[in-house]
């Protein structure tokens, strides 16, 4: 290294390894990232069944109760005397 300006053979290689694997762990990176965010949709996908089912349940328990009642009902509605 007589001139100052010069930069040692080591340094530059070191900076190109790292350039390197920074530019080749790119498609990785963007493989990661899309799996991720199907990952979480789906996740929303599921949380949003669960609720919807949830939902349902809720309904259909109140259909059958008002059904029950109508049905226990019917013999109150006769003749009074």
């Amino acid at each position: 290294m007589s001139n100052p300006r010069e930069v040692d053979e080591q340094i530059t290689d070191g900076v190109t390894q790292t350039n390197t694997t920074v530019i080749g762990s790119a498609p990785a990176m963007g493989t990661m990232q899309t799996y991720l965010s199907q990952a979480q949709a789906q996740g929303v996908l599921f949380a949003n069944m669960v609720n919807e089912q949830q939902q349902l349940a809720v309904a259909s328990l109140a259909t059958t109760m008002e059904c029950a009642r109508n049905t226990l009902a019917i013999g109150d509605k006769g003749p009074k005397s």
